[in-house]
């Protein structure tokens, strides 16, 4: 069963903490995965 409910907290802009984000280097799967996509895209 799904439950949604309202957020309690502030967006991150209106917020005082930093964001943190992930970073993915050139041999994560996921960026090799989205280079061959690309490339296929554009042949």
């Amino acid at each position: 069963m799904l439950k949604i409910s309202k957020a309690t907290f502030l967006p991150i802009e209106k917020s005082n903490f930093p964001e943190i984000v992930e970073r993915k280097g050139i041999g994560h799967p996921d960026t090799v995965c989205d280079a061959v996509a690309d490339a296929c895209s554009r042949a």
